[in-house]
């Protein structure tokens, strides 16, 4: 529901990731919370993800192809049904969440289950270089024949997103700026 104010998130099979959420109004508690400063500063889509093995051997790949990613991070929630999720991310754009290049993640525990909702299955990124994107997922021997990347020249980062539903249905949506189609 696009109207909705709690969080979308629509996860990937194998290798990419993705999630939408809606731009709340929200003020952080942390005063270093960067996803909150992202959201709430930023409307439409924040960034996208690209899941590896060994984020440690893959934030140094990123490096040896010149782009200088943060430190790498731990992270953890618990979703709805009490199910922990724990993870390690690393930035790789110039700041947190990027909407030009993705961030690394690494699951500790395995990925949630894919069958509770929409699957990605294409995605489309305008970036000033494409050359470099080109790059850093040639370091990352990034080949996920489950996500079809389409990549351009320009500023927006993330322009659409095509996931496929478990409903069959044929919808466009405009969520802030972001094109999503459903299949």
């Amino acid at each position: 529901n696009p109207d909705s104010q709690g969080p979308r998130r629509c996860l990937a099979h194998g290798h990419a990731h993705h999630e939408t959420r809606p731009h709340p109004t929200l003020k952080s508690e942390e005063p270093d919370n960067h996803w909150s400063d992202r959201v709430r500063d930023n409307p439409g889509p924040l960034s996208w993800a690209i899941t590896v093995d060994d984020i440690d051997a893959a934030r140094e790949a990123a490096q040896n192809v010149g782009f200088e990613p943060g430190d790498i991070v731990d992270g953890a929630r618990t979703t709805e049904d009490g199910t922990e999720l724990s993870w390690r991310m690393v930035n790789i754009g110039e700041g947190p969440f990027d909407p030009i290049y993705p961030f690394l993640i690494q699951w500790d525990t395995p990925m949630p289950d894919l069958d509770q909702g929409p699957v990605l299955v294409a995605m489309c990124t305008g970036i000033p270089d494409p050359t470099r994107l080109d790059e850093l997922l040639t370091a990352l021997d990034f080949h996920d024949d489950d996500v079809t990347l389409g990549v351009s020249e320009g500023e927006q980062g993330l322009v659409s997103a095509t996931f496929r539903t478990q409903e069959s249905t044929a919808d466009v949506l405009e969520l802030d700026g972001l094109t999503v189609n459903l299949h």
